[in-house]
């Protein structure tokens, strides 16, 4: 279910993400998402790409 939710959600909402599942968005902030098993990871408007890769591995250290 997740890895569905995964691409449903690039398909629709982050459609200039990059292979890694991110994109700057129009506001200069950055969204980016990532699929781990069952878990389903989204940052929305980091202020910068690294915060947003951070914010997505600390989540998926977490539910190892």
């Amino acid at each position: 279910a997740a890895a569905g939710a995964y691409t449903s959600f690039l398909k629709h909402y982050l459609a200039d993400a990059d292979r890694n599942g991110a994109a700057m968005l129009e506001n200069n902030k950055w969204c980016a998402a990532k699929v781990k098993g069952r878990l389903l990871v989204i940052v929305l408007e980091a202020d910068s790409r690294q915060l947003a890769d951070g914010l997505l591995e600390a989540v998926k250290q977490k539910y190892r």
